[in-house]
């Protein structure tokens, strides 16, 4: 639920912050009564996505910890199906923006 609030909110950086941590806080919290639940890690992943352009430290922050989570979700022995594909994704926007910036 919390999630569907954030997206709902994204005009509004403050509001979609604080439905960001409250839907973190929920998943962390199911993830102590379970952690071998991947989707979990999966939507963890996901709400480490910046709202907007931020600097480039902390769009690194942000790719770093969407690939530990990504990763977690993935090594787990029931792997969650979506996250091979958003962690590619993820990837190929590094390789763009690595390219860009080389040019």
């Amino acid at each position: 639920m919390a999630r569907y609030r954030m997206a709902t909110q994204a005009n509004d950086k403050v509001t979609w912050q604080r439905w960001r941590d409250i839907s973190r806080e929920e998943y962390t919290r199911d993830l102590g009564e379970n952690l071998t639940t991947s989707r979990l890690y999966h939507h963890l992943a996901i709400l480490e996505e910046p709202w907007t352009r931020v600097s480039p430290d902390e769009s690194f922050d942000a790719v770093v910890s969407q690939l530990l989570y990504y990763t977690k979700s993935l090594v787990l022995k029931t792997a969650f199906s979506n996250t091979r594909g958003s962690m590619l994704i993820l990837i190929q926007r590094i390789v763009a923006r690595n390219e860009e910036e080389a040019e």
